[in-house]
């Protein structure tokens, strides 16, 4: 069965942002809506600086938090390892945006949420994610984890990485900086359960309202803290 994950290598990362703007040509994005970011992270006193680039996008989930709080089932998981938003059974609801452990919703010009598919559509094509064809130093590598020759899986096989725990993405550990600085495990977040609680189609009277201002809050704090990640 066919898996598909992503490998990406933080130390050759030179900050160019191609990856960013191909996928947004690729999804004819506008310049204020991505769905992948460079984080930047420095340490030490000059002059003795140590920076490294890391990468960071959907990380599509084994178990989705954004798909455990989605009362229409509009964010899904597929048999791939891919996760994809049905856009036609989207409510605007931004549950899945809270939920997100890794900030990697934005929304569109009609207020629905988008993220990273992988670029599925032309994978299923036989093509490759855009922001891996696109990066001249060769940051990413995207392939199926399940085929023993694939170009991933050889290079996982070959090369030191770490495994995003709950994910379908690979870093190769920082040379010049503590682990820490990428992506955590997928943990849900606590208010994941109060989500759910408010996405059931039976209503919970004053509980579901009072669950619902606590979401309110959720959300607008995450829309906040993902607007100054895209600044």
């Amino acid at each position: 069965m066919t898996k598909y994950a992503m490998c990406i290598d933080p130390n050759k990362c030179i900050g160019c942002n191609a990856c960013r703007i191909a996928c947004q040509m690729q999804w004819s994005l506008s310049p204020a809506v991505y769905f992948n970011r460079l984080e930047e992270h420095v340490e030490g006193e000059y002059p003795k600086l140590s920076r490294v680039i890391v990468p960071v996008q959907c990380q599509h989930c084994d178990q989705p938090p954004c798909e455990k709080v989605c009362p229409t089932k509009a964010t899904y998981k597929r048999e791939d390892g891919v996760v994809l938003i049905d856009s036609d059974k989207c409510i605007k609801c931004k549950y899945c945006m809270a939920a997100c452990p890794y900030n990697a919703r934005v929304l569109n010009e009609d207020g629905l949420p988008q993220k990273c598919s992988f670029c599925a559509d032309y994978v299923a094509k036989g093509g490759i994610p855009a922001c891996v064809s696109t990066c001249m130093c060769k940051v990413r590598i995207f392939g199926d984890i399940d085929d023993p020759g694939s170009e991933i899986s050889e290079y996982l096989a070959s090369h030191q990485t770490v495994r995003i725990q709950g994910t379908s993405m690979y870093y190769v550990p920082p040379v010049k900086m503590d682990s820490s600085v990428l992506p955590p495990a997928c943990v849900t977040p606590i208010h994941v359960n109060v989500l759910k609680d408010v996405a059931q189609p039976v209503s919970k009277g004053i509980l579901g309202l009072a669950a619902a201002a606590v979401v309110g809050g959720v959300v607008l704090n995450n829309a906040k803290g993902g607007d100054k990640n895209h600044e």
